[in-house]
């Protein structure tokens, strides 16, 4: 994604608008979240950071104590998508 720069203002109710023009190569780029953190330096910086929502139901499979867990489910997909992809060529010939 190409970096823009362009000039905000902070309206008086502290809010700075994305310019139409940047939030849609924005939304282009990736797929938009709807929630960010919000870091404001000491120099004025302001940082966005898209975060990833997950639901309180899988959560749990997310702790340090689930790792285990986790890693065998990225294998388990991984596998599958491998054996998928062998299907698919299987048909081809």
């Amino acid at each position: 994604m190409k970096k823009e720069v362009t000039y905000v203002t902070v309206d008086s109710r502290n809010r700075i608008t994305i310019p139409k023009k940047m939030a849609e190569g924005f939304a282009q780029s990736l797929e938009r979240p709807s929630i960010y953190t919000i870091q404001i330096k000491d120099n004025g910086q302001i940082i966005l950071d898209p975060i990833q929502e997950i639901p309180e139901s899988e959560r749990w499979l997310f702790e340090s104590k689930n790792k285990y867990l986790l890693d065998e489910l990225k294998k388990a997909l991984k596998q599958k998508a491998e054996i998928e992809i062998d299907l698919d060529s299987m048909d081809q010939e």
